[in-house]
């Protein structure tokens, strides 16, 4: 990628800072190796536990070191973003309000402004030089290592581009989920979707969808026509029976982070109840009765009534 002479400095800052994490990341590493060898060797009392914990704490410390070392990257990405959709707004508003008199002053501020913004994509490609094909591999990988499909996919994604990656925040990534498990659709086509278009815009949405979902159609398809009379039903239903409690773990210990994290918004007093009274509806009515629509379209009704009071309330203090 040529870099512009006006960009120069900016970048020489970008590629300071990346050398920088790695450098700090490979002394982390490298710490941690002589200290757990200096346990190994020594082999004192209770040296597996100390050398656990060892282990826990530098996963611990990287991923902090990670998302810390990430902030500047992530901070100039918002702001740049932020000018490039205030010009676009701008320019907008412009060609709107243009009239016989004020024609070329527009066109010339207009002419500015995407100069500005061609500065500003060129920024983006410098902090971000090859984002749209980690996107790429990166929903590869969860592809691959999301056993089961669906809401079972989703605690790998959380770990993946929340705690390991950074891209985006909890709270985030809880408001994408909610709305994808409200909308009718596979959560594994909307959920890449819509983090995809805010790290690459739509060509990041098509890419993170189709890389989450087709990899594995392609292998699904091949391994049924190739291994449907190889492998005795028996086994499969084995097979079945070994992954099923680890999805169920995944996506229980994703429901109590998103549960801890509801806890700033609604208290334990209000989402228990609403949570036990569906789980039973879920569970005691039959099949066709319980359709999880009539639980979202429920709560929707319900949320809309709170806040609309809500509002009524505040309105009336003022």
């Amino acid at each position: 990628m040529k870099i512009p002479s006006d960009l120069q400095l900016f970048a020489e800052i970008v590629q300071t800072k990346r050398h920088q994490i790695k450098t700090n990341k490979q002394m982390r590493k490298d710490c941690y190796i002589i200290t757990k060898q200096e346990i190994t060797t020594t082999k004192e009392l209770g040296w597996r536990k100390k050398s656990k914990n060892l282990k826990k704490e530098y996963q611990e410390e990287l991923r902090g070191y990670y998302l810390n070392a990430n902030h500047f990257f992530n901070e100039q990405i918002l702001e740049t973003k932020t000018i490039i959709n205030l010009n676009l707004t701008t320019i907008t508003n412009l060609r709107k309000s243009i009239t016989k008199t004020n024609k070329s002053e527009v066109k010339t501020q207009v002419k500015t402004l995407q100069a500005n913004n061609k500065v500003n994509y060129q920024k983006l490609n410098i902090l971000q030089p090859h984002l749209f094909w980690t996107i790429v591999l990166m929903f590869i990988k969860i592809a691959f290592i999301g056993f089961g499909g669906g809401n079972a996919m989703l605690p790998i994604i959380f770990s993946e581009i929340v705690e390991k990656k950074g891209w985006i925040s909890a709270e985030y990534f809880d408001k994408i989920v909610i709305l994808s498990n409200a909308l009718p659709g596979p959560a594994t086509i909307q959920v890449p979707a819509v983090i995809g278009y805010q790290l690459y815009g739509w060509r990041g949405a098509l890419a993170a969808s189709l890389c989450a979902n087709f990899p594995l159609m392609l292998l699904v398809g091949v391994l049924t026509v190739v291994l449907q009379n190889a492998i005795p039903e028996l086994y499969l239903a084995y097979i079945s029976l070994a992954i099923m409690p680890v999805i169920l773990a995944l996506i229980f210990v994703l429901i109590i982070k998103m549960f801890r994290s509801s806890m700033k918004e609604i208290t334990l007093f209000v989402s228990l109840p609403i949570m036990i009274f569906w789980i039973i509806f879920l569970v005691a009515v039959p099949s066709p009765y319980n359709i999880p629509a009539i639980v979202v379209l429920v709560m929707l009704v319900i949320s809309l009534i709170i806040y609309s009071w809500k509002n009524k309330q505040k309105r009336g203090r003022k």
